[in-house]
């Protein structure tokens, strides 16, 4: 009969442990999910600038309000523009700092940057631009190089 209760007890504290590594788990591919949507975002904006369409700027700015990601055309972003490209927010992520907007530069794809945070589900991607336009990124709080 102990036997039985304490089988049982390991079971149930293996069950538990699963949950809780599986929940990790799920966290961590929503995280990379996202992190990979942004990365492309932010090269579909360079290649757009690159190729020169509508011999313009491109870039991306991240409406935190409005849960969006949006590819524009131009020197600015327009929230108004017919030419804006918007994508949702697949999760509660925050940004630093808050709205981040990218612009690439006709032709060279160079850029002013900035390089921004993503934080979400205790995690943190720092998306790192140089001004000639490169994109990397980095986990937690490291620096950019």
């Amino acid at each position: 009969m102990i036997e039985i209760a304490v089988v049982i007890g390991l079971f149930a504290i293996l069950i538990s442990l699963g949950l809780l590594m599986g929940m990790d788990v799920w966290r961590g591919s929503s995280m990379q999910s996202e992190q990979d949507i942004v990365l492309s975002l932010l090269y579909k904006a360079r290649s757009r600038a690159i190729s020169n369409i509508n011999e313009s700027n491109h870039g991306l700015y991240i409406d935190e309000a409005g849960e969006q990601y949006i590819i524009f055309e131009g020197d600015d972003y327009d929230s108004a523009s017919p030419d804006n490209i918007p994508f949702d927010i697949g999760g509660d992520f925050d940004f630093e700092p808050d709205n981040p907007k990218i612009i690439f530069t006709a032709r060279t794809g160079t850029t002013d940057g900035p390089s921004f945070t993503m934080t979400g589900q205790g995690k943190n991607r720092t998306f790192c631009i140089n001004e000639e336009g490169g994109i990397t990124w980095q986990n937690n709080d490291e620096n950019c190089l």
